[in-house]
């Protein structure tokens, strides 16, 4: 597949739309600062189960971003902060929730949780305009999942082996109406 180095589209201001198939990687800051970017749709093959390695701030400072649906396991790097910034996403589709390194989770993985997608720490306030999270598979659900996200309004996890929900999960979603653990 097509590697996008980092900065590759940083400042492509007339960008709106991106659709990645079987890309492999994407590098820091890749589309950073996209102004006009709406749209952020990652996916493989239907016959392929694929992965990507996406770094910090690939998507990061788009201020028109709204929907993002990863259709791959992702494999963050250590700040995971891969929305840093894009704090007017309303739709927020993933394959997997976990942090790890090489497909094996480490302690670290349960320090982690929606926030730090968006480069924010747990218990801070957030402006995020976030309303619908879906996650096709994850098993767990840590501590801060999505605390204190105000505009919050449905969450649907699906095909789960959730074994755990962490203390305040979910803690200030004053507006969650829905909820759905499959």
């Amino acid at each position: 597949g097509i590697v996008i180095d980092a900065q590759t589209f940083k400042d492509c201001d007339k960008l709106q739309t991106v659709e990645l198939v079987n890309v492999p990687f994407v590098g820091e800051d890749a589309f950073a600062s996209c102004d006009s970017l709406e749209t952020v749709k990652i996916s493989t093959n239907i016959d392929e189960e694929g992965s990507i390695s996406i770094e910090s701030g690939a998507f990061g400072m788009c201020q028109s971003l709204k929907t993002v649906n990863i259709g791959q396991h992702v494999f963050y790097d250590e700040r995971g902060a891969i929305l840093d910034g894009s704090t007017g996403v309303e739709s927020l589709t993933l394959k997997s929730f976990a942090f790890t390194k090489e497909g094996v989770s480490s302690p670290e993985t349960y320090k982690k949780n929606i926030c730090t997608i968006f480069g924010i720490e747990a218990d801070a306030e957030n402006d995020l305009s976030l309303k619908k999270l879906s996650i096709d598979f994850t098993d767990m659900i840590p501590s801060g999942f999505v605390k204190g996200f105000k505009s919050l309004e449905s969450v649907s996890i699906n095909e789960s082996e959730i074994k755990t929900v962490g203390n305040e999960a979910f803690m200030g979603c004053n507006k969650l109406s829905t909820i759905s653990l499959k």
